[in-house]
């Protein structure tokens, strides 16, 4: 679980688990201290430093300002180590407190259209 991964995103991908980390964190309306704990770990499990996670994180709000184009653009992604890289993140974000049915719906959306398109 909170191993690196040997798999290295691009930005795309890195931008786009941002911004999906932000809907599962804000799906529920609370920020708990371990979700918290799960976010300041994303970094290091996803190889890359903190300074360029803080910037692509910056950049993911303004190309990915809601839920729904977050869900569009990762639906897209074509590499099935950064879609199974990204879930693994958000399913361990959102168990990190219980989950909660708002969240389980964002990691359900994900994995369905996933299916759909890739197989």
């Amino acid at each position: 679980m909170d191993n690196v991964t040997p798999f290295s995103p691009n930005d795309v991908e890195l931008r786009i688990l941002a911004a999906l980390l932000r809907a599962v964190v804000t799906a529920d309306g609370r920020l708990t201290d371990r979700e918290l704990e799960a976010l300041a770990s994303i970094p290091h499990r996803a190889g890359v430093t903190e300074a360029r996670w803080k910037t692509l994180s910056a950049e993911a709000v303004k190309r990915y300002p809601n839920a729904r184009l977050a869900e569009e653009a990762a639906v897209a992604l074509a590499r099935r180590p950064a879609r199974e890289l990204i879930y693994e993140l958000l399913y361990d974000l959102a168990r990190s407190d219980g989950f909660d049915d708002a969240e389980w719906d964002v990691l359900e959306r994900l994995s369905e259209a996933w299916r759909q398109r890739h197989g």
